[in-house]
């Protein structure tokens, strides 16, 4: 785990919430927290020791946990829109694949 002062912006947190371990609001402007493994640092944040989390803790009456902000349905639409790409380009891949195979079994030359 590692541990960040965090922007708020909007209201919420100026991370990837995947990696969301535990956050404490300071203000209505920033935030520290604990981060699981995989996020990507951003150049808003500043790196804290563990030793300043657990000072923070101790010293600090936690805010209630900033909970994931709701998908939008422009990002669920880019998502999906992403995702049926994929889908499509295995689809085409999977169907050349076959065309492929039976031109060897009829004797035909493949690629």
């Amino acid at each position: 785990m590692r541990y960040f002062k965090v922007p708020i912006i909007n209201g919420e947190l100026d991370i990837d919430y995947l990696y969301l371990h535990s956050a404490i609001a300071t203000s209505e402007t920033e935030a520290y927290v604990k981060l699981q493994e995989g996020f990507r640092v951003r150049p808003s944040w500043k790196e804290i020791t563990e030793e300043e989390w657990i000072e923070l803790e101790k010293s600090v009456q936690p805010a209630p946990i900033l909970v994931e902000p709701a998908e939008t349905a422009e990002n669920r639409l880019a998502r999906l829109e992403e995702q049926n790409l994929i889908l499509m380009d295995a689809l085409a891949t999977t169907f050349e694949k076959v065309l492929s195979l039976r031109a060897i079994a009829e004797g035909g030359i493949a690629e």
